[in-house]
């Protein structure tokens, strides 16, 4: 319990740090960008006047550190403020992408358990057989992969050649995974 308490204090000594850097220097570079993000909402017909009033909206004509200090009380109080692209709820977009991810995850643990648990399985019935050696060998190339080059080719087999799931883009939760994938997954090449 001490050890866990200790790594627990480590970690969050390390953390604060690091997260206060972060976050300070991103105002930091935003700041000395001289970019607005009211000009990149609003588009390049906006009006200077126009520019300004969404800046004072937003605050960000005050000054760099009242900006930043303000952000950070916000953040505290559980506050993450709202998006410069489109206005959303930052706190809302956080929980939708962990959703996402949460179910993806879930999902792809499923698969690896099924698939590892049988492929385990098989291998094990079939010791030193020509069997063993393909799946202990494919399971090592694949196990060797930098994942974005397995997830690249899952989705051309799964997606682009057999078209059973979609290639990109996530179905909405009350459509259903099973319904959502039917109804957007591509058509398969010919």
């Amino acid at each position: 319990m001490r050890r866990a308490l200790s790594i627990l204090a480590r970690s969050i000594a390390i953390f604060v740090p690091v997260f206060l850097v972060a976050t300070f220097v991103t105002f930091a570079l935003r700041a000395l960008s001289g970019l607005s993000p009211a000009s990149i909402q609003l588009g390049e017909s906006a009006t200077p006047e126009a520019i300004a009033q969404i800046e004072h909206q937003w605050g960000l004509d005050r000054p760099f550190l009242t900006q930043y200090f303000d952000w950070f009380g916000d953040m505290l109080s559980g506050d993450l403020g709202k998006s410069w692209y489109n206005g959303a709820d930052i706190s809302r977009l956080l929980a939708e992408g962990a959703v996402i991810s949460l179910s993806v995850a879930g999902l792809a643990l499923a698969i690896g358990v099924v698939f590892g648990f049988g492929f385990g399985i098989l291998a094990a019935l079939r010791r030193t057989t020509w069997v063993d050696r393909a799946i202990t060998g494919f399971m090592t190339v694949v196990s060797v992969m930098p994942p974005f080059v397995v997830g690249i080719a899952l989705v051309g087999v799964f997606a682009v050649g057999l078209g059973w799931f979609p290639s990109a883009g996530y179905p909405p939760a009350e459509r259903g995974s099973a319904r959502g994938w039917r109804t957007s997954r591509c058509p398969r090449s010919r």
